[in-house]
C-alpha cells in the first residue's frame, strides 16, 4: 500500500507477515477425562499426533486453554501449512475430533510481531524478508 503515509509504511515494513493457521479445539459432550482408560488412550494418541507435527516442523505452539477450570479441556495449536486445505486436513486427522471428542476449527493467522517471531522463523524454517 504505497498510498500510506511514510511513517506507517516504515512500521508495516517491520511486520513479519508469517502466514500460519490456528486450530481452535473445542471439547464436545463426548470428551472424557484422561483419568478414564479411554480418555488416557485418546490423550496419548492426541499427544503423539501433535508431537508428530512438531517433528515435521509444522507446529509453532500448542496447548490447553483454561486447564485450571473444571470440565472438558479446549485447546489451541498454531501450525505452519502450505494452504488452508492442508491445515484443515491436519485438524481433521487429529485423534480427538476423529473420536467426536472435539470440534476443530481452522483460522488463518498472520504473525506480525512479538517475541514469537524469531522462534517461529527458526522452528518453521521461514526465511526473513
Amino acid at each position: 500500500m504505497t498510498d500510506l503515509p511514510p511513517e506507517l509504511q516504515q512500521l508495516e515494513a517491520r511486520m513479519a507477515k508469517i502466514r500460519l493457521f490456528a486450530i481452535v479445539m473445542r471439547a464436545t459432550d463426548e470428551f472424557q477425562s484422561p483419568q478414564t482408560a479411554q480418555g488416557a488412550a485418546l490423550l496419548a494418541e492426541h499427544l503423539g499426533y501433535v508431537f508428530g507435527l512438531e517433528d515435521q516442523v509444522r507446529l509453532v505452539a500448542a496447548g490447553p486453554l483454561d486447564r485450571d477450570a473444571s470440565g472438558p479441556v479446549d485447546g489451541i495449536a498454531i501450525i505452519r501449512a502450505d494452504s488452508r486445505d492442508q491445515a484443515q486436513a491436519i485438524a481433521a486427522n487429529e485423534p480427538l475430533p476423529k473420536a467426536g471428542w472435539r470440534i476443530n476449527t481452522v483460522r488463518s493467522w498472520e504473525l506480525n510481531m512479538g517475541a514469537l517471531v524469531p522462534g517461529a522463523r527458526a522452528a518453521c524454517a521461514i526465511p526473513t524478508s
